[in-house]
Parts: C-alpha cells; sequence; structure tokens
C-alpha cells in the first residue's frame, strides 16, 4: 500500500482581479502582499483590479512602494477605508504608496491617515503621499483620494548642473502625460529639506503634459 499527500495552495488573494470580482484587500498583510507580488512579477498582474474592504493598520509592517520595479498599471479602489501607520523611507526616486504608475491606471477613494509618514532621500526624488511619479505618455486618473500623512523629501544637496529635480506633493510628486487629479485633498504637510531648485506643492509637486 502506499499515501498519496495532496497539498492545497492557497490563493494569494481573494478574488479574480476583474472589474466584477477584484482581488480584496483586507489587512495590512494583503496590502504588503499585493506591494511583494506586483513588484516581483509585475506582468502577471498588470491591468488587475483591486480593491480595498476594510481599515488598514501597517504598524510593524514593512512595506515598499508599488511598483517600485515596474510602473504600476490597473485599477485601485481604496473604499474610503484610511491605512493608517504607513512608514515609508526610501531612497528610491520615486516614492509613495505607488512608486509610479503608467498606462491608464485609476487609482481612487485612497486615504493615508495622520499617523502615517512618507519619506524620500534621493536627491532628484518624486514623492507623494500616493504616487510618487505618473509617468510620461499615460493617461492615469487619482480621484477623490485624501492624504493627512507628512510629506518630506530630504535627499542631499546637489551642487552640480542638473535637469533634473525633486518634487514633492501631498497626493503626487510628478504628474506627467495626459493624466488627471480630480477631487483630491491635502490636509498632510508637506516638506523639501533639499537646498537647490526644486519643487514642492499641497497636491502635486510639479507636472507636465508629456
Amino acid at each position: 500500500s502506499y499515501t498519496v499527500r495532496l497539498s492545497v495552495v492557497q490563493p494569494t488573494f481573494k478574488g479574480e482581479g476583474t472589474a466584477a470580482k477584484p482581488y480584496q484587500i483586507s489587512n495590512g498583510q494583503d496590502l504588503k502582499a499585493l506591494s511583494d507580488e506586483y513588484n516581483r512579477n509585475p506582468e502577471k498582474y498588470k491591468g488587475k483590479y483591486w480593491k480595498q474592504t476594510a481599515s488598514i493598520d501597517m504598524a510593524g509592517i514593512s512595506f515598499s512602494p508599488i511598483g517600485k520595479n515596474a510602473a504600476f498599471e490597473g485599477y485601485y479602489d481604496g473604499n474610503n477605508f484610511p491605512i493608517s501607520n504607513l512608514q515609508i523611507k526610501s531612497g528610491l526616486q520615486k516614492v509613495g504608496l505607488f512608486a509610479s504608475i503608467t498606462g491608464k491606471t485609476t487609482l481612487e477613494n485612497i486615504v493615508i491617515a495622520e499617523t502615517s509618514t512618507i519619506t524620500a532621500t534621493h536627491k532628484f526624488a518624486s514623492a507623494g503621499a500616493i504616487v510618487g511619479e505618473i509617468q510620461r505618455g499615460s493617461s492615469c486618473t487619482i480621484r477623490n483620494c485624501e492624504n493627512r500623512a507628512e510629506v518630506i523629501g530630504s535627499g542631499p544637496m546637489d551642487d552640480t548642473f542638473a535637469s533634473d529635480s525633486a518634487h514633492v506633493g501631498g497626493i503626487v510628486g510628478k504628474a506627467n502625460g495626459n493624466s488627471l487629479v480630480l477631487n483630491c485633498r491635502n490636509y498632510g504637510s508637506v516638506k523639501l529639506t533639499i537646498p537647490s531648485e526644486n519643487h514642492a506643492g499641497g497636491i502635486t509637486g510639479g507636472q507636465s503634459s508629456t
């Protein structure tokens, strides 16, 4: 006789990633998994739908910006549930809940609570609570999002001539392309401590139509 052992692998996310049955983000570990999985395999999750189903507390959870390796492309609905205690301090050039987004991405109803802090230390950082940078040539929409966190650009001073600069905003660090930022609110402080030619704003730190 012999014994056959079967192991059942649980799916990483509840849902199917479609508009009708989006992947569900219900706690801090789910949000971390979204970051980890998308950053590991962006092609697998490109164009998928995600929906937050509860308030999320990120206390004690290490988190890397979503789309730090390849820009996020898809749909995320925060459902007006707050994300609290999100602590990001990164030397990446693009820093936020989402490092960068592209294509026709839509982010909506995302709320970053006042217990969160977003800090970028790259001298040419694009940093925002929701998105670090919207990529050039994109047609993204960021709608009905709210930030109450502190957003900081604290990279080293650059004394050499450069065509780039830092951009720090409450919602988006730098918005490029034919993209829209609609009905968003920022109540958090925006600080840019790099003493050179850089840009900061309450909603966006800078924008370009290209």
